[in-house]
């Protein structure tokens, strides 16, 4: 009986760390943007995993990169809410954490209608402003690889 409980457990262990997907790492960075951004009322999560191979180290780690929209630090004004990246990362069978600490480079981007990712970076496209567009409305179709670095994102 000891044997079969102790085997549950750390089936239950292993099926837990694995459970962990692209719409978990969705709600925990929502659950996060609440606290640290303002203007999130129309705000839509979408995640793509990144990676999920072991390293160099000999530990599994997963990585999510979560795209949504809203006023980073709530500074308010016209042309404050904008894309955001934030990284969601889970080793061997931790938490799952928000990475806050993760730079993004800048980009000319206003609006994001494509993302996805794989082997470690993303691909975004969308629009941004070209020399004859007026405010709120961007006409020029931009894309951009990133590879996610080991304190960034890194434009490829």
């Amino acid at each position: 009986m000891k044997k079969n409980f102790a085997a549950l457990v750390i089936l239950s262990v292993f099926s837990n760390a694995y459970a962990f997907n692209e719409s978990d790492a969705a709600k925990l960075v929502k659950s996060y943007s609440q606290t640290v951004a303002c203007q999130l009322e129309e705000t839509k999560y979408k995640a793509v995993k990144v990676s999920g191979k072991p390293g160099e180290t000999e530990e599994w780690t997963d990585q999510y990169v979560v795209l949504w929209d809203g006023d980073f630090g709530c500074a308010g004004g016209n042309g404050t809410v904008v894309p955001n990246l934030t990284v969601v990362e889970v080793h061997g069978f931790s938490t799952p954490v928000v990475l806050p600490d993760y730079k993004t480079p800048e980009l000319p981007l206003v609006q994001i209608d494509k993302f996805s990712g794989k082997d470690g970076s993303i691909t975004l496209g969308g629009l941004g402003y070209g020399d004859k567009d007026q405010q709120h409305e961007p006409t020029k179709r931009l894309s951009f690889t990133l590879k996610l670095g080991k304190s960034g994102f890194i434009k490829q």
